[in-house]
């Protein structure tokens, strides 16, 4: 008689017809070959006086209870393992044991060593992994470094070239076969320059010399030359500063082999403008930034914690659903009637306090009753794992986990950096309204932007979510699949005090000026096409800076925005 098939772990049940006292149980034990190391998901098939099948747990083993009682033959296999087998006796009432090895394939970890502009492979560059082993390799001109039989588990790895900043990262080394991990490079470059008197062209010793957006500084030698090394290939602004001048930025493009610049400074005129400010913080509801004057750059900079989570949508279903519908979120959730909603399929549901049920048929989605909302883990005492909205409530159910420090998603992360940089730095100037001097640049300060993603362990009101997969962005709720990458730049703006210009949004209708009307305008960085940066989005800004040099320097003045000279 042929038995029932067997499952996972612990397989079959007694045959009907067999008397309890002729039955037995075998107990198959797969391993690997090289370590020892138990082989879980191996196929086993038993023969002899019954033939069952099954599969290993993770311990490596395969029970069959229930059994006849005689010899038996055992068979194990598993994909890239090859096969064993093992014979063993099964006595009356008792456990026949037997053992199969089979030949692991070899574990190997490979770097993949990318240029971060041009994702082109990098040769040559120095790769030291550290973890259950150690060892030391080349990247080929393929770009690999590969590390062939080492042990399984969670590696650091550095990577280093003579043309590149080093970078950090880390990588798991699979139980089974070959793992790869990619890791980006910057190339740095060189940047020469001399800082000279705009009318005698003779050098200016010891003048102060900024690289902006890279924090670096120096001063300039005996013949005003300078030098920045190892420098990121980007775009900045290059400021110099020197007592009775007045303070030079320019704009640099700094290609991969370097560049050579000249920096002339003009005389300061009789009366000297305010040049620099301390630090000041500015918020308001949900607008918060720091500006910093310095060398007559206007520093517009904000730190972003952030935290990794996942997203889920919520739902205001109203009268479309029975009274008494359960799922209502309670507790400190601050918006009354509103349900979790997920997609599924190609339609969406909603939970209604214990399962996930179809919208209503009769139900229209629109901006005014559903949107996103971000969510973060929780442990409990127990150890269970909740995931708990950023306003209050847990989602019903576990969320897949993701990976926020991949090359790729942290490659993202940079790319937001630099839009909220690129589309917010050197669009328009801050001048003091009635300057008395004729000079376009005196009381007139340049504006860069720049911000920071600071990663916290634990959530707080004011945090964004960072979350994997894409549904809708806000400034609270950033998605790392986004495929907008402005968008970066049009959150930005509501840390600026700017509202969104875009039809069913929560505009401001007194808006009507630089391409606005009634508070839409599809052609600005806040409005749908997330384009322009515009004149009014510096008005926050403006009138912070007034407060500053009203509270440092006792002036009452006023700034407007204008174009850059």
């Amino acid at each position: 008689m042929t038995g029932p098939p067997g499952g996972e772990g612990n397989v079959g049940a007694p045959a009907a017809d067999c008397p309890a006292r002729t039955l037995a149980s075998l107990l198959v034990t797969v391993t690997r070959r090289n370590d020892g190391r138990p082989i879980a998901g191996a196929r086993v098939q038993v023969s002899g006086p019954e033939d069952r099948s099954g599969a290993t747990d993770s311990r490596g083993r395969a029970t069959f209870r229930g059994v006849k009682s005689g010899s038996y033959h055992a068979n194990a296999t598993k994909a890239d393992h090859g096969d064993g087998e093992a014979a063993t006796e099964a006595p009356p009432g008792g456990t026949g044991t037997a053992n199969i090895v089979l030949d692991a394939p070899p574990i190997s970890l490979t770097i993949m060593v990318k240029d971060r502009s041009t994702r082109h492979a990098v040769e040559g560059a120095t790769v030291a992994i550290s973890g259950p082993s150690s060892q030391r390799r080349q990247s080929s001109q393929e770009g690999q470094a590969q590390f062939a039989d080492i042990a399984p588990g969670r590696y650091d790895f550095q990577v280093q070239h003579p043309n590149y900043h080093s970078a950090r990262g880390h990588a798991v080394a699979r139980d089974q076969g070959a793992s790869t991990a990619e890791v980006l490079l910057t190339r740095a470059a060189a940047l020469n320059g001399r800082v000279v008197d705009a009318n005698t062209r003779g050098p200016i010793v010891g003048a102060r010399v900024e690289l902006l957006e890279a924090n670096l500084h120096t001063t300039t030698d005996g013949s005003g030359g300078f030098n920045f090394a190892e420098v990121t290939p980007h775009r900045y602004r290059l400021q110099a500063s020197a007592h009775g001048y007045i303070a030079s930025t320019q704009t640099v493009d700094l290609p991969p082999e370097g560049t050579t610049v000249e920096v002339p400074l003009a005389d300061c005129p009789a009366m000297p403008p305010i040049t620099d400010l301390n630090k000041a913080h500015y918020a308001h509801e949900r607008a918060h930034f720091d500006l910093e004057l310095v060398s007559s750059e206007l520093k517009i900079s904000s730190e972003i914690k952030y935290i990794k989570g996942w997203s889920g949508q919520v739902v205001k279903l109203g009268n479309s659903v029975p009274h008494g519908t359960g799922g209502v979120i309670h507790g400190s959730f601050p918006w009354p009637g509103y349900r979790w909603m997920k997609s599924e399929g190609l339609g969406q549901q909603y939970w209604d306090g214990s399962a996930w049920k179809d919208l209503p048929a009769t139900f229209e989605l629109a901006d005014s009753n559903n949107f996103s909302v971000g969510f973060y883990s929780v442990t409990n005492a127990s150890g269970a794992v909740h995931y708990r909205c950023q306003y209050g409530g847990d989602w019903p159910e576990a969320f897949t986990d993701w990976d926020i420090h991949s090359a790729e998603n942290q490659s993202k992360l940079d790319a937001w950096v630099w839009n909220i940089h690129d589309t917010w730095t050197w669009v328009f100037d801050i001048k003091r309204h009635g300057c008395p001097s004729h000079s376009p640049s005196h009381c007139r300060y340049s504006t860069a932007a720049s911000v920071q993603f600071v990663e916290q362990n634990t959530f707080s009101a004011g945090i964004l979510v960072i979350a994997d997969g894409n549904i809708r962005s806000n400034d609270s709720l950033f998605f790392i699949g986004e495929p907008r990458i402005a968008m970066a730049a049009h959150e930005f703006g509501h840390h600026l005090g700017n509202p969104d210009e875009y039809a069913g949004a929560a505009v401001d209708k007194s808006l009507n000026d630089d391409g606005a009307a009634h508070g839409i305008d599809p052609d600005s960085i806040m409005g749908q096409n997330l384009t322009n940066v515009k004149k009014r989005h510096y008005r926050t800004i403006c009138r912070h800076l007034a407060r500053m040099v009203q509270q440092q320097r006792g002036k009452h003045y006023t700034y407007e925005p204008v174009p850059p000279l």
